[in-house]
């Protein structure tokens, strides 16, 4: 084997590293992940929708507070919601009362289409109180 052409290879496999690695950097981070909740619910929020979901959520709770149109009626359709998550002494016991709401609320058929998001008057108060909490 000639030396130059074991040069010629080493500087190939450089070059495309060099190349790639931003690249590389670019694809391997995703999106960023969503900033602290500030708020005393915050633990059972990102229990509940987990990491991956909070920006949904806040996307939805924008929308659904903007369709709720005033604070007012905004506090009187996250009261219930709030009332369960008062009511729960952990995370977990919260996050369980919500999933059993949801579902009663499914199987009761009060549910709202909100720009295509078919969701339970339960599940559009935590995405409210996801926005309202984004830092």
């Amino acid at each position: 084997m000639k030396p130059g052409l074991a040069r010629r290879d080493f500087l190939r496999t450089v070059a495309a590293a060099v190349v790639a690695l931003p690249l590389a950097s670019l694809t391997a981070c995703g999106d960023p992940p969503p900033p602290p909740l500030d708020s005393e619910y915050a633990e059972i929020l990102a229990a509940y929708f987990g990491a991956d979901a909070l920006a949904d959520a806040r996307a939805i709770g924008a929308r659904y507070l903007e369709a709720l149109g005033s604070d007012d009626a905004a506090e009187v359709a996250l009261g219930p919601t709030r009332a369960l998550l008062d009511a729960q002494p952990d995370a977990a016991g919260a996050v369980a009362v919500l999933q059993a709401a949801v579902t009663v609320e499914f199987a009761g058929d009060r549910i709202y289409d909100l720009d295509g998001w078919i969701l339970s008057p339960t599940e559009l108060a935590l995405c409210a109180l996801v926005t309202r909490a984004w830092t």
